[in-house]
């Protein structure tokens, strides 16, 4: 049974704390008018038409994390961030494809850069390689640093579905350049 299913049958109180692990890790968000208007603002400035598929998420899993990563990202010190085709499977993601744009929201759920995904590639875990980790953000550089955090994401992350993270899982990198962030508040 896909995810979205089994949540519908949950209370609504239950689906929050169901849903949380897998809505933080990066997809799920609604696409606000707030995000929609901050996209169209963008558009216009590349002077690119605003239509097409737009979707809105935010990378991490505690606000903590969600305005650390955020930071790094309107930086321009991650270019990268890593899911599981799994997530896809069962519905609570839509697959990442080079050319997407997305708005990346705040921990408070506002709209505060819009990026274009500009590569995805499919590999397994325990070959993904140093190359790849110098895009995270500073302290997830190192392949083993890299290894470790997203190992524990994983378990977070897969556990609703009844996954563990395996050496050999496929891992999602998706390679991403930031179009337009937040004026400076």
């Amino acid at each position: 049974m896909k995810v979205r299913k089994i949540l519908k049958w949950l209370s609504p109180a239950c689906i929050a704390c169901a849903a949380w692990p897998l809505l933080a890790a990066g997809e799920g968000l609604p696409v606000t008018e707030d995000a929609r208007a901050f996209w169209r603002e963008c558009a216009r400035g590349l002077g690119a038409p605003a239509g097409g598929p737009l979707r809105a998420r935010r990378i991490g899993s505690t606000p903590e994390t969600i305005e650390m990563l955020l930071g790094l990202v309107l930086a321009r010190e991650k270019t990268i961030t890593s899911t599981s085709p799994w997530l896809y499977d069962d519905g609570l993601q839509a697959a990442p494809m080079a050319g997407d744009i997305w708005v990346m929201m705040d921990s408070a759920g506002r709209p505060a850069a819009v990026l274009r995904t500009t590569s995805v590639k499919v590999l397994p875990m325990d070959q993904v390689t140093e190359e790849d980790s110098r895009h995270e953000g500073p302290g997830a550089r190192p392949i083993e640093a890299w290894r470790r955090v997203h190992w524990n994401f994983f378990m977070r992350v897969l556990a609703p579905l009844g996954k563990v993270p395996a050496p050999d899982m496929p891992v999602t990198l998706e390679y991403f350049e930031v179009l337009c962030p937040r004026p400076a508040q």
